[in-house]
Formats: structure tokens, sequence, C-alpha cells
């Protein structure tokens, strides 16, 4: 019998200009700067295709939360450690 096994897990820096906290709360946001906008997120991920997933989802429900509130956002989001960004 196999075990469970760890699910990856990606430190993922992200520059945004609108955030909830609720949204970022569930990846364990750290705040980078104390007066500045951009947060280390943490994704536990099965594959690359539900990371890339999450973070699509995420992107979506930041802009509708500023949508809902007549804001908008702008975001970007890159790999600690890589060249990898979304």
């Amino acid at each position: 019998m196999g075990g469970i096994t760890e699910p990856n897990k990606r430190q993922i820096y992200a520059s945004l200009i609108f955030a909830t906290g609720p949204l970022l709360s569930d990846y364990g946001a750290k705040k980078l700067e104390k007066d500045g906008w951009e947060y280390e997120l943490t994704f536990e991920y099965k594959d690359d295709e539900d990371l890339e997933n999450q973070i699509d989802d995420l992107a979506s429900e930041m802009h509708f939360e500023a949508d809902m509130r007549n804001g908008f956002i702008e975001s970007s989001f890159s790999e600690i450690g890589t060249d990898r960004s979304w």
C-alpha cells in the first residue's frame, strides 16, 4: 500500500496593486515590505497544471473582488528561484 504523499509546495512572489486579505490568507501570504504591495504566497499543488489553475483562479477571484468594488487590480506572479512567471 502506498502512503499519502506530501503535496508539492512552491513559494510564489506576487506583486499586487490591490489585494484582499481573505483571498490571500489561504496562501499564507507574507507582506514583503510593511508599506508595500508585494507578497510571498505558498501554493500546495499536485502538478504544474494544478499550480497554474490555482494561480489563474486566484487572479480571477481578485479581479472579480476589485470589479465588485468598482476598482481594478494589476497583478503578476513569479516563482522564487526560477524564471517562471504568470
